[in-house]
C-alpha cells in the first residue's frame, strides 16, 4: 500500500490546527452582517479534515471503499467528540447541536469529494475501476509493467 508521508503530515498539522481553533477559549468570528459565520467554518473545516484523513489511507488503499467509509466514520465520531468537549467549563465555549450538524454535513461532503477524487484518480491507462483498485491496491500500474516469471 502506498501511503505518502506528506499526506499524513498535512493531515496531522491540519488536525492540530483544527483542534486548537475549535478549543481556543472565547473564540469569536465577526463577519459583518452574517449572523453565524461559524456554521460555514464548521462545515468547511470538517469536509477538509475528512478528505485529508481519507487520503492518508489509514484503513487500506486510500481509494478503497473500505478506507472511505471508515475514514468517514472516524471523522463523524471525532466531530462529535470535538464539539462535545467544547462544553468543558474551563474551555469557555459552547457545544451546540447546529455546530455538530454542520460538522456532520462537512464530513458527508468530504466523503463525497474523496470518493470523486478516488474514482477520478483510479481511471488510469489500465482502465481499472475503483472496485478493482480496492482489490489490487494503489500500485496496480506498477504491477502491470513488471514482467512475470522473468519475462
Amino acid at each position: 500500500m502506498n501511503h505518502p508521508r506528506w499526506a499524513r503530515l498535512i493531515f496531522v498539522l491540519y488536525a492540530l490546527l483544527l483542534l486548537f481553533g475549535t478549543h481556543k477559549p472565547e473564540l469569536r468570528l465577526d463577519v459583518g452582517p452574517i449572523p453565524r459565520p461559524d456554521i460555514f467554518v464548521h462545515f468547511t473545516a470538517f469536509a477538509i479534515w475528512t478528505v485529508l484523513l481519507t487520503r492518508c489511507g489509514f484503513f487500506g488503499p486510500w481509494r478503497s471503499t473500505r478506507n472511505l467509509l471508515l475514514a468517514g466514520l472516524v471523522a463523524a465520531v471525532y466531530s462529535a467528540i470535538d464539539e462535545s468537549t467544547q462544553a468543558i467549563p474551563w474551555i469557555n465555549r459552547q457545544a451546540r447541536i447546529d455546530d455538530e450538524l454542520a460538522n456532520l454535513g462537512g464530513v458527508i461532503i468530504g466523503m463525497v469529494a474523496a470518493a470523486i477524487l478516488a474514482r477520478r484518480g483510479s481511471a488510469d491507462n489500465s482502465g481499472r475501476t475503483l472496485d478493482q483498485t480496492e482489490i489490487h491496491g494503489d500500485n496496480h500500474a506498477q504491477d502491470q509493467s513488471t514482467p512475470r516469471n522473468g519475462r
